[in-house]
C-alpha cells in the first residue's frame, strides 16, 4: 500500500517535488525530514507530551519508508 501527502494547493507541491528531486528523495521522505528539523527546533508553546504521539507516528512511517533516523 502506498501513501501520498496532500498539499494545500499546486505551487506548494511543486516547490516540494524540486527541493526533493535536488536531495535526490522521495517527497515524503522530505516531508519528514523537514517535520523532524521543526520538532527539534526549540519552542516554547509546544510541550514533550504534544510532540510525542507525533514522533511516535513519524517514527513509524520512516520504518515504512525504510528511512534512518
Amino acid at each position: 500500500m502506498q501513501h501520498n501527502l496532500r498539499f494545500p494547493n499546486a505551487e506548494l507541491h511543486q516547490s516540494v517535488k524540486l527541493r526533493a528531486k535536488q536531495e535526490q528523495i522521495s517527497i515524503n521522505k522530505l516531508v519528514i525530514k523537514a517535520l523532524l528539523q521543526y520538532l527539534n527546533t526549540p519552542n516554547s508553546q509546544v510541550t514533550q507530551a504534544d510532540l510525542a504521539p507525533i514522533r511516535s507516528q513519524l517514527a513509524e512511517l520512516m520504518q515504512k519508508l525504510k528511512m534512518k533516523k
